[in-house]
């Protein structure tokens, strides 16, 4: 089953509990979601793919934070590690450039990812802008966008297997826009490779008949 899940952690929230609610009264089991798309690269190579270890927010914690009857909640939002390391190595059976890292999730496209190209003026300058990207290249972070640290949070609290592997677009290191020598044809190539990607590794699962071979080990899988 393939859905857009629309811009932002939001939307994808209201789509994941329809979604999980559906897949729960059809009666499946042993369910995994991949979250497939593009990103800002930080410190990577255009056309790189990047299969999320954690969700980190942008003060670095693994965590999504979210308000629930007035109070702040924070849940941990790490992801299957076995499953990043098939869908990394479906990538590089490939030959597609991949690394394993940590994906920064955020509310805003602009400010809160440090662009200076958005309609106000941001209160930062590009030196500022450029420290904090560095911080986060060193802390691990390999590239954003807005949807991961829901996503893992989600699947965390319902037992579900979770995945999340994105094209990084341009290196933020290295500018707000992507490369003018990037042809519209280059992009929406390095944005097939983690669909791609997917695709072949779902095809791996079938021909052996087990899509989820550690569904013991996920607390609640078997539930839903």
């Amino acid at each position: 089953m393939s859905v857009s899940h629309g811009i932002g952690q939001p939307s994808l929230m209201v789509l994941l509990h329809e979604l999980t609610k559906l897949l729960h009264y059809a009666g499946c089991t042993d369910v995994v979601y991949i979250r497939m798309g593009t990103s800002g690269g930080i410190g990577v190579t255009p056309g790189t793919l990047v299969v999320a270890s954690e969700g980190v927010s942008q003060t670095l914690e693994s965590s999504y934070e979210t308000t629930i009857l007035g109070k702040r909640k924070r849940f941990d939002a790490g992801f299957d590690k076995p499953l990043a390391e098939e869908l990394a190595a479906v990538a590089k059976k490939a030959k597609f450039p991949v690394v394993i890292a940590k994906t920064m999730a955020t509310d805003d496209y602009y400010e809160q990812q440090g662009r200076l190209d958005g309609a106000v003026a941001p209160g930062y300058t590009p030196a500022e802008k450029m420290a904090w990207l560095q911080t986060l290249y060193e802390n691990g972070v390999r590239n954003m966008e807005m949807e991961t640290t829901a996503l893992a949070a989600f699947c965390n609290r319902t037992g579900v297997r979770a995945g999340c592997i994105c094209a990084a677009l341009l290196d933020r290191l290295q500018g707000d826009q992507t490369p003018e020598q990037a042809s519209a044809e280059q992009i929406a190539t390095w944005n097939g490779t983690a669909i791609e990607t997917v695709i072949e590794w779902l095809r791996e699962k079938m021909a052996t008949g087990n899509v989820n071979p550690h569904a013991d080990e996920v607390p609640g899988s078997k539930a839903l």
